[in-house]
């Protein structure tokens, strides 16, 4: 999963993965669409990501980001 607003950044990172030998299934979203799945009752892949807490990359910025949900 990326979580995102910046559109080189979503671009760079879907040409590494697609480059790679391996399966990988990418879901990218902009943040505000992250934030309204926390927000939701139903049951998501963002809430599933929040709950597991698997975060390879910027984690402060994730934790600012989710006080606001």
């Amino acid at each position: 999963m990326l979580i995102t607003d910046s559109e080189s950044i979503n671009k760079k990172i879907k040409g590494i993965v697609s480059g790679t030998p391996l399966e990988i299934h990418l879901s990218d979203f902009k943040i505000e669409e992250f934030l309204s799945m926390l927000k939701t009752t139903d049951f998501n892949v963002g809430k599933e990501a929040f709950y597991n807490n698997v975060i390879l990359f910027g984690i402060e910025d994730y934790y600012k980001m989710i006080e606001n949900a």
